[in-house]
């Protein structure tokens, strides 16, 4: 078994292709601390959209952008329907949607 798994233990994480994870920001989500909150070490991307094709256009963006930030490793993505967002209680009002947000935490 050691002789087997040791050949495992010295190849590069390179070798391992990494996917981006693009997710649907639920409240869920948003009350977990390491989750886009003050103990996250990284950077949230929040898109806000307003309709089903913004939603689509959104995601591929956001797919796009964590392709190049991949080896960064720091990076979270997420998307959320502009209703489910209280913006009064985050930020000013924005003037468009759909739109992007970074959260560092």
């Amino acid at each position: 078994m050691m002789k087997f798994l040791r050949e495992y233990a010295y190849t590069k994480a390179s070798n391992v292709k990494k996917e981006v994870v693009v997710s649907y920001f639920t409240k869920e989500l948003s009350e977990i601390e390491s989750n886009c909150g003050n103990s996250d070490r990284g950077m949230c991307v929040l898109a806000i959209y307003r309709d089903k094709k913004s939603k689509e256009s959104m995601v591929k963006t956001l797919k796009t952008v964590g392709e190049n930030f991949l080896k960064e490793g720091r990076f979270k993505f997420y998307y959320v329907n502009e209703k489910a967002v209280k913006f009064s209680n985050l930020f000013s009002e924005p003037e468009e949607i759909p739109g992007f947000f970074v959260i560092k935490g």
